[in-house]
């Protein structure tokens, strides 16, 4: 992708603002999920999720979401906040950033990871991998599990000159549990509203 998007941008501004990578990133696995979506569906893309069907469903698990995983952040960062030693920050905290960043994470994040990886991926397992798993009587679908665990590798990050893999274990174990999550509400409620809100 960075062979198409620095020459449209200045020496190092994508650097500066790296937001605006993960935007065209994002934006580009959108779109192809959808093509492909429309394509294969022949149309039919309320069968991927594309649908507001089941909307009260939906909201509860929007709300439990926001209720526990709003509680792992405040406990996360608290102990920080409380020692008065804040994250740092890995880009200039300039207003277009902050804002950038912000609106990255609200409008494309989720709405293109979520089209992508269970509207396109998991609809399309669960074509083939019929069955589910049942742990702690959560019922999981196979097709979601594996779903999880492609969702977890993506957010894994590869250099290929020179080659390298890095990843941060805790942010795997988040991933896989939210991919978990977000595998779930969708098999229930056939719908990616409450992924892609969450």
């Amino acid at each position: 992708l960075n062979p198409l998007v620095l020459p449209l941008f200045p020496s190092g501004y994508i650097r500066e603002h790296f937001w605006i990578r993960d935007y065209i990133h994002h934006f580009v696995q959108m779109f192809l999920a959808l093509v492909v979506i429309v394509f294969i569906s022949r149309g039919r893309i309320k069968d991927y999720g594309l649908n507001l069907q089941n909307w009260n469903l939906s909201k509860k698990y929007i709300l439990w979401f926001f209720l526990v995983y709003g509680a792992y952040t405040v406990l996360n960062f608290l102990p920080n906040f409380i020692a008065g030693e804040p994250e740092p920050a890995v880009f200039s905290l300039t207003t277009f950033n902050i804002l950038g960043w912000f609106s990255f994470m609200a409008l494309m994040s989720g709405t293109s990871e979520e089209i992508f990886f269970r509207g396109l991926l998991q609809t399309f397992l669960n074509k083939t991998w019929k069955g589910s798993v049942t742990i702690a009587r959560l019922n999981i679908p196979t097709a979601g599990i594996i779903a999880s665990f492609i969702f977890t590798f993506a957010h894994m990050e590869f250099n290929f000159n020179p080659f390298a893999v890095s990843y941060n274990i805790p942010q795997l174990i988040v991933a896989f549990i939210l991919g978990i999550f977000y595998s779930v509400t969708y098999d229930r409620s056939k719908s990616l509203i409450a992924p892609i809100v969450a």
